[in-house]
């Protein structure tokens, strides 16, 4: 699985989707180390996206895109979706990666589907106190004395 230190972050997306590709775009002009996987060049394995839902706490069926549009896209297929077990599932998105509900940022230990940067901003900047062990609060410092 893709493993970061505290406060590393890594983008999952996908490069032939507009709202990937502007979450990329938001990630790299923080100032901070970004690595990047992009599912329209790289591949992802069934253990990867495995270990990816239990990162986010979502069931396997939750990394599917909900908005994802495609003349397979019918309701039919949808129902489809439902019956499928866990295995069949990950080898699903495997081979057609646009199935996954990206972008998905993994910061630190956790992953979250990326919402807006703000969201991304405040999940970082709780990163960072959390993995600062012995950081404290200039305020509750000054109170100390």
């Amino acid at each position: 699985m893709i493993e970061n230190q505290p406060r590393e972050l890594t983008l999952i997306y996908h490069s032939e989707k507009p709202d990937d590709k502007k979450a990329r775009g938001y990630v790299e002009s923080l100032r901070t180390a970004v690595k990047t996987l992009d599912l329209a060049r790289e591949t992802i394995t069934e253990t990867q996206l495995a270990q990816l839902a239990d990162k986010m706490q979502l069931p396997v069926e939750s990394l599917i895109d909900p908005t994802y549009d495609d003349r397979a896209n019918t309701a039919e297929n949808k129902e489809g979706l439902k019956k499928m077990d866990t295995t069949e599932l990950l080898t699903l998105i495997k081979h057609n990666p646009k199935l996954l509900d990206t972008p998905i940022v993994i910061l630190g230990a956790r992953a979250y589907k990326y919402g807006t940067g703000y969201n991304l901003i405040r999940e970082y900047m709780a990163e960072g106190v959390n993995s600062t062990s012995n950081a404290v609060n200039i305020e509750e410092r000054k109170s100390d004395f």
